[in-house]
């Protein structure tokens, strides 16, 4: 069975690589004033339905052997679906499952966030470990706002940005990361570590969003009539660049550094 092969090899690996781009400890939700000028993010937060799906194609850049350059990899389409709402300890969660599109990929990966903020609480994912695949577990804490999240995955956009409320505007965020153990050994929850994020939200204008390539032309052309916000989202030398539209259930465009997404296909439930 193939496999598409992620930025971290292993759960160990996954767990070091976010203390790499994370780690600044001790920071709070910096709340400030709203500034009139900056559009909200509430304008773009979507509203998902259980049974919604929608198809997302992401492009990677590998660098092979003995090449300078990097190299654009084929396009890669993932179906996410709104699988069901469940709790995640005492959090009222919606369940996102996300499903490569290619015949016997692996791995399967599931979302939880946060019902009325649209925080990621949860995910989990699979990772190559010596020839097999192992299903990890993250769990993010985050204060009262919420936090945009960074996760241990790049070849997937499944970095979720904070939707502030109308009249709050905040730059820095933290949140807590943590793989629990498996049942029956003490300190389940041990091993977390600590990030701050900073997010900042601009207005997009038609010609600055034909720069974002690939993107869809009809996304484009309705620019005119929705709310289109940019979220830039960083964490140490990680950045992630996001376009969301109002009445969309993803992003349009996004960007990782390592992986360009957009999205191509919206499907409803009835």
């Amino acid at each position: 069975m193939k496999r598409i092969a992620y930025a971290l090899a292993a759960p160990l690996a996954a767990a070091a690589a976010l203390a790499a781009f994370g780690g600044f400890g001790g920071a709070g939700d910096d709340k400030k004033p709203a500034d009139p000028n900056q559009p909200g993010s509430t304008e773009v937060k979507p509203a998902w339905k259980v049974g919604d799906s929608w198809v997302v194609e992401t492009f990677a850049d590998a660098t092979q052997a003995r090449v300078d350059k990097p190299q654009q990899t084929k396009p890669v389409q993932w179906q996410f679906t709104i699988e069901k709402q469940e709790k995640v300890g005492d959090v009222d969660a919606v369940k996102v499952k996300v499903e490569c599109q290619l015949p016997g990929q692996q791995p399967q990966t599931s979302l939880w966030l946060d019902q009325k903020r649209l925080s990621l609480v949860q995910m989990q994912t699979q990772f190559a470990v010596q020839g097999e695949m192992r299903t990890v577990t993250e769990k993010y804490a985050h204060g009262q706002l919420g936090a945009p999240v960074f996760v241990p995955v790049t070849a997937i956009p499944l970095d979720i940005p904070c939707f502030l409320e109308k009249g709050v505007k905040a730059t820095k965020f933290a949140y807590t990361a943590t793989q629990p153990l498996p049942p029956g050994i003490k300190n389940a929850d041990a091993g977390g570590f600590e990030y701050e994020v900073t997010q900042a939200t601009r207005p997009v204008t038609a010609a600055e969003m034909k720069k974002y390539t690939p993107l869809a032309k009809s996304f484009v052309k309705s620019i005119q009539d929705k709310p289109t916000v940019v979220f830039d989202m960083t964490a140490g030398s990680r950045q992630v660049t996001q376009v969301w539209q109002a009445d969309l259930p993803w992003p349009v465009y996004s960007t990782n550094g390592r992986t360009e997404a957009r999205l191509v296909k919206i499907t409803r439930a009835p």
